[in-house]
């Protein structure tokens, strides 16, 4: 089983519960990228982010996050790519 697998096996054993979130969204999502790097998983730095466009259409794409704070997230993308 890999490590992906295993870490929703335990999440669909023992639940999620609002008890055991941090307070703080950002605390919570550092422990759960710390948790998703520790299970091995594949660029769990690697975000979607979806928008539409001037005529409505959904356009997703995905970027790369590479910090985050109280003032926010900053993600990466290549500029010469049209999601920049």
């Amino acid at each position: 089983m890999s490590a992906t697998e295993q870490a929703r096996q335990r999440i669909l054993e023992n639940g999620l519960h609002l008890e055991s979130f941090k307070v703080d969204p950002l605390a919570q999502f550092s422990l759960w990228l710390e948790d998703a790097d520790e299970a091995g998983i594949l660029y769990p730095t690697a975000v979607s982010v979806a928008t539409i466009t001037d005529d409505d259409k959904p356009m997703q794409r995905f970027v790369i996050l590479r910090k985050f704070d109280t003032k926010g997230f900053v993600f990466f993308t290549s500029l010469s790519s049209r999601n920049a």
